[in-house]
Formats: structure tokens, C-alpha cells, sequence
């Protein structure tokens, strides 16, 4: 089948979740059919980036939003009533361009991925999927809680719209998916039901088990440090944790660290930043937290660690969407007291500490195969499911 795919950012490098999920399904797809990629982003894509995806496309196309667009798109979104970060990505010679890479390619199903990106999609008279991957109406409402005065009133108003959008678009799509039942159940639409489940995957054999002989630090948070969930998580094990610990050293590793998680770098926390090779980070540290509350969807990084064998301790939230058992192959933790005490058992219990490297490697093994759940999407592409 000749498939486009348009996508609200490029999916290179991997240090975002929807630019992992959609780089992994693209290699897989591409067994099946052939690719037409089309981003649009306000962020540039590298020519040594767009190479990464030679392999699996036939052919790909990279549109950047100028900043004064972005701007505009902004300010109309007060009067459209459109989500901003969907406004602020939409041009209209943008659109002229994919119809005409569309006939260009005699594309026969279109693949969005993102509501950000649907504005494009919703406009062609093609078969139609979308990915929505995680319920964003709801994520943008967990992000208003966390915050205060100006941002709580704009994630608000986004979080409304959202949700408005999430439900509007539903029936221009042909067919849906979702990341995980957790965030199936936080969508307000009408047929929740008609909405397949697609979880992540892991390159098991990237991040292969096995962590150093002798590990750097006692601790690792790791993730896109300008998320503002990630950046929560950041100052809650620093503020919270780390005092119930003596003498715990803590990496907080991930691009684009914000001002506030630079300014954790301490004696006993070291902010390392950007890694070449994420494998490192997890490697060099003893056991992962991920004290995530307000984030939605599924936490790669935590089956990234599970699947290197590095023992993680993380919330009942955030394992919701991954289903491991508590005890087994991860540990939960709600609270800093909670998480505390389970750091403690793992680096004092060197029994308790290999069944759940043992464990947490089989499970991600057994349940989260990317050609497994990438087959599936194309089943549900096809009409097949």
C-alpha cells in the first residue's frame, strides 16, 4: 500500500516519546508498504537526521513553521477556538503542498500521527488513521495542576479545547489508536471502543541487559528534561527523596535540561544532560525512579530501563500503562516515603535486586515486541481489525 504519513515533528533523533514511537513504527511498516513521510515542526530536521529514515522511506518531505506563522496561528487560535499547539502548526500553502504529494505518490491511506497534525490529515479525502498515542486533553489538564496563575489558565483552556478537538476530529478518521487502555479511558469521545489499543515497543536488542560492574551512581532519572512532567519528576527526587537517603548520588540525564533542573546540580546530584548513547545512563546507575504523577500515555524510559535490567521504582499512574507487577519486575512507590524505603530494599537485598533485573527483562521481552504491536497497526491500516 502507498502510505503517507504525516507527523507533527520528525521522528530523529529519539529523545522524544512520539519521535521514538514513530521512527520504531516506520522501520517496521515499511516491510509492508511504501512511504511517503511528511512532517511539519518548528524544529529543523538535519540532513544527517532525515539519512536515519532513508532506509525505510520511499520518500520524505520536511516543512518548517517560521516563527511569525507560529505567532499568527497562535493569536487566531483565540478566535478559532482550535487547540494552540494545533493552530500554531497549520499553513495553508503547507496543506496545498501535501494534496499535491499525495496525488504525486498515489497515496492510498493516510497515517496521522497526532491531533497536532490533524488539521492536515482531516483535509484530504483519503482513508484515514490517527494515532492520538496518548490522551492529551487529559495531559494538558494534569499540567494545570501543577502549576499556578498564568500557566494554570492556559493549560486550562487547553486542556478544554483538547479534549473538544480530541472528540471533533473522531469522525473524519477512519480508524484509531491509542498507546495504552489508561489513556483509552481518559478520552471523552462518544465510541471509546473503536479505539485500538497500540502500545510502544523496545529494541531488545539495543538496549540489551547488563548494567557496569561498578556502578557511577546510586540513582538515575532519565527523559526529555524539557517535559514538564520529567522536570517535576526531576526536583521531586531532589527535593523529596533524596533527603530520606544518606549519601545517595543521583544522574539526571536528557536533552534539554530547563534552568530549574540545571540548578538541582549539587554535590550529591549531577546534572549530566545530553548522552550520545542512552544506553550509558542507564548502565552507570544502581536503580531507576520515575516519581511521574501528571504525565499520560507510556513511559519508554521505564521499559527502557527494565529491559537493561536496571531495577526501577516508579508509580502506580505510570505503571498503569505498562502493566508489570509490583514486587516482580518493578517496584510502585505513591509518596517520597514510599520510594525511599524501596531504594533501600533494592540496594540492601541483592536477592530481591537480580529477580527484579531478571524479571523486568523477560516482561519487557515477552510484552513489548515493536514488530508484534506494529503489526497490528498495520491491520488496523488496512481494515483488517
Amino acid at each position: 500500500m502507498n502510505l503517507l504519513i504525516i507527523s507533527s515533528r520528525f521522528p530523529y533523533p529519539l529523545e522524544k516519546g512520539d519521535k521514538l514511537r514513530l521512527y520504531y513504527q516506520i522501520r517496521e511498516l515499511a516491510k509492508w508498504h511504501k512511504i511517503t513521510l511528511v512532517s511539519v515542526s518548528d524544529e529543523e530536521a538535519s540532513d544527517l537526521d532525515k539519512l536515519q529514515l532513508q532506509p525505510y522511506v520511499n520518500a520524505q518531505y520536511h516543512f518548517d513553521i517560521t516563527s511569525g506563522v507560529r505567532l499568527f496561528n497562535r493569536l487566531s487560535a483565540l478566535v478559532t477556538g482550535l487547540p494552540i499547539q494545533v493552530s500554531q502548526l497549520y499553513d495553508s500553502s503547507i496543506m496545498n503542498a501535501i494534496k499535491k504529494i499525495t496525488q504525486r505518490h498515489h497515496i492510498e491511506h493516510v497515517y496521522c500521527q497526532l491531533p497536532r497534525a490533524a488539521e492536515y490529515a482531516r483535509r484530504l479525502n483519503i482513508p484515514k488513521t490517527i494515532d492520538y498515542m496518548d490522551a492529551f486533553g487529559e495531559s494538558m489538564e494534569k499540567r494545570a495542576s501543577i502549576n499556578k496563575g498564568f500557566k494554570k489558565r492556559l493549560f486550562t483552556t487547553e486542556a478544554k479545547r483538547m479534549r473538544l478537538y480530541e472528540s471533533k476530529i473522531f469522525i473524519d478518521f477512519d480508524h484509531h489508536t491509542l498507546i495504552s487502555e489508561q489513556d483509552k479511558s481518559y478520552m471523552a469521545i462518544s465510541n471509546p471502543d473503536l479505539i485500538h489499543v497500540v502500545p510502544n515497543g523496545i529494541d531488545t536488542d539495543f538496549f540489551s541487559f547488563g548494567l557496569e560492574k561498578k556502578s557511577t551512581f546510586d540513582l538515575a532519572f532519565i527523559g526529555n528534561m524539557g517535559y514538564p512532567p520529567n522536570e517535576a519528576a526531576a526536583v521531586y527526587i531532589t527535593d523529596h527523596i533524596l533527603p530520606l537517603l544518606t549519601d545517595a548520588s543521583l544522574a539526571i540525564s536528557g536533552a534539554r535540561p530547563t534552568p530549574i533542573v540545571q540548578q538541582l546540580a549539587n554535590d550529591s546530584v549531577t546534572v549530566v544532560g545530553w548522552v550520545d548513547d542512552i544506553r550509558d545512563a542507564y548502565r552507570s546507575s544502581k536503580v531507576f525512579l520515575a516519581p511521574i504523577f501528571s504525565g499520560t500515555g507510556q513511559q519508554n524510559k521505564i521499559l527502557e530501563a527494565m529491559a537493561i535490567g536496571l531495577p526501577s521504582i516508579t508509580t502506580t499512574q505510570v505503571n498503569n500503562a505498562i502493566g508489570a507487577t509490583d514486587g516482580q519486575e518493578v517496584l510502585i512507590a505513591n509518596n517520597p516515603e514510599e520510594f525511599a524505603l524501596a531504594v533501600k530494599k533494592l540496594l540492601n537485598d541483592d536477592q530481591l535486586y537480580k529477580h527484579i533485573q531478571k524479571n523486568a527483562r523477560n516482561f519487557v521481552v515477552a510484552k513489548y515486541s515493536w514488530k508484534e504491536h506494529v503489526d497490528k497497526l498495520s491491520q488496523i491500516i488496512e481494515g483488517k481489525i
